[in-house]
């Protein structure tokens, strides 16, 4: 987690996945078709990992809902409800529990 949500942040992500998990050949990455999901860079991301992309369709929400609920559920517990100090971020909290 990051305050921000660019193209570097979750190539990073997939990165440290890819490290810390055993990912199998052909794994598929699913999003929706943010210009950070559709980028060039996250695709060669993507593909030095052998994981396929793809992508849901347009003006279709209900391939992603359980991934979107969870998130959702995620920022309004352990962000919106809490008040943090400055350099106390939401996502540097994470790690201590």
């Amino acid at each position: 987690m990051s305050d921000n949500y660019r193209t570097p942040l979750i190539s990073a992500a997939i990165c440290m996945a890819v490290r810390n998990h055993e990912i199998k050949e052909g794994a598929i990455f699913h999003s929706d078709r943010g210009s950070n999901y559709t980028s060039a860079e996250f695709g060669k991301v993507l593909r030095r990992h052998g994981i396929r992309q793809s992508v849901g369709r347009t003006g279709t929400c209900y391939d992603n809902a359980m991934a979107e609920s969870f998130f959702a559920a995620l920022k309004n517990e352990r962000v919106n409800r809490t008040q943090y100090r400055p350099g106390n971020a939401p996502w540097k909290m994470l790690h201590d529990t």
